[in-house]
């Protein structure tokens, strides 16, 4: 009489045991956050390297503007790089620029030393890595 007590219950466990009806959703449930995660250091990395260039590339186009417009001014130039980072998205309120024109012998220089202060849009990052100060530099002699 044991033996047929104990047989539905083995067959019900052996029957549990082969089932493989959802384990697609826990194979996912396990890897998901691990590639949502991923995805997300991928797209801010991409944002932050666009942000980087993008201020980069404001400081160098106005330097190269500046070098040909000798009447051009510092508040001028700083205007100018904030202007451009509206091109990228970027909100100059947080660049800091600073323009100097050096002389070094006969030469007249325009330099340009920026600084941005970039914000992650990722929210769950410790407050070490949700900001970053991209920096930006041109140097260029005075025509």
């Amino acid at each position: 009489m044991s033996k047929n007590m104990k047989k539905p219950e083995t067959k019900l466990l052996k029957r549990f045991l082969e089932d493989e009806k959802g384990s697609t959703a826990v194979e996912f449930s396990l890897i998901a956050v691990a590639f949502i995660t991923l995805l997300f250091g991928i797209i801010e990395s991409g944002r932050l390297f666009l942000a980087w260039n993008g201020f980069q590339y404001a400081v160098e186009s106005v330097a190269r503007t500046a070098m040909v417009d000798s009447e051009i001014t510092e508040n001028e130039v700083m205007a100018l790089v904030k202007d451009q980072l509206s091109t990228f998205l970027m909100d100059a309120d947080n660049a800091t620029v600073d323009v100097t024109f050096p002389v070094s012998g006969s030469l007249e220089f325009i330099e340009i030393n920026g600084s941005y202060d970039y914000d992650v849009m990722v929210p769950f990052l410790p407050d070490s890595w949700s900001s970053f100060d991209l920096t930006a530099k041109s140097r260029l002699v005075r025509s």
